[in-house]
């Protein structure tokens, strides 16, 4: 048999080609004229990806910055000027910067005979200057006024501004009560003391005349203090099938209001307190022995 001739792949042109592709593989592009197209194109790709996403980050920021700023500027001392009134100095007394955070409650307001049936002035603490001061006297409205005045430091920083120097106040009178705080009539007090000279105005059993003066101030203040908190909790009439409203449902009606608990006790902790003297009108600020020995009334919340 005839031997077939054997046959080897010579190194022709197309081997050395081969090779030459096989030994750039790791650099393809290089050797590649339409690559460096696509290499380029997928960079400006990829920054255009990473600057977008720079950009909504930084938006993003300053939504979250702005955010913050406006909840700030929710709870903080903010006045509008209208017409020709005027805004209070930096310094006016911020109820939160003087006592402590006091919570919010649900509540229904009910009929609370024993105020409605009692002259606040039959108590301790309505009597007026110059009476015998009664020990044993008492009605539902001394269980929500110890009397108007508390004692806080002054604070600069917590923009709280001088009262009355309690120390100065009591040695002058004769006390000896010798503290840095300074005496301030909390707005609840205040109300709470007008409202109580109303209602015995109102008393048929009333032994003064009334005091006009003082009455006008008194409703003019409590206008205020209406106007100032703004409910607007919605009530409904006793009888909603007739058209004439005669009278409101307000003990079936939910409010939101401050924890009288949290802060009756703010108040007690802090407040001077009354003390009687024979020669002189009634003076809180020189019984330093005072101290809140009462439970505060609990609050109903529901």
């Amino acid at each position: 048999m005839e031997k077939l001739p054997s046959y080897t792949i010579p190194a022709s042109r197309w081997r050395s080609k081969y090779a030459e592709l096989a030994q750039s593989a790791d650099n393809e592009h290089d050797v590649c004229p339409s690559c460096s197209h696509v290499q380029n194109r997928a960079h400006s790709s990829s920054t255009r990806s990473w600057l977008a996403l720079w950009t909504i980050a930084t938006v993003l920021f300053g939504v979250l910055i702005v955010s913050i700023l406006l909840l700030a500027k929710q709870y903080t001392f903010h006045c509008s000027c209208v017409g020709e009134s005027s805004c209070p100095s930096s310094t006016s007394l911020l109820s939160d910067q003087a006592f402590p955070y006091i919570p919010l409650r649900r509540v229904v307001w009910k009929v609370e005979q024993e105020f409605v049936d009692a002259d606040p002035t039959d108590g301790q603490h309505w009597g007026t200057p110059g009476d015998e001061p009664d020990p044993t006297a008492w009605t539902a409205w001394d269980d929500i006024y110890d009397g108007s005045w508390v004692s806080v430091e002054p604070d600069e920083t917590l923009d709280i501004p001088p009262g009355v120097p309690i120390q100065n106040f009591s040695v002058e009178g004769g006390g000896s009560w010798r503290t840095p705080k300074h005496g301030y009539s909390p707005s609840i007090n205040h109300q709470i003391h007008c409202l109580g000279w109303i209602k015995h105005y109102l008393m048929p059993s009333r032994t003064q005349d009334i005091d006009y003066e003082h009455a006008g101030h008194c409703v003019e203040y409590i206008r205020h203090a209406i106007m100032c908190q703004g409910d607007l909790t919605l009530e409904k009439p006793e009888n909603p099938t007739r058209w004439h409203v005669e009278s409101i449902a307000y003990d079936e009606t939910v409010h939101v209001c401050r924890d009288w608990t949290a802060l009756s006790s703010a108040l007690r902790a802090t407040s001077l307190g009354f003390e009687y003297a024979d020669d002189r009108s009634l003076l809180p600020f020189d019984n330093s022995d005072w101290q809140p020995w009462r439970p505060v009334v609990p609050f109903e919340a529901i």
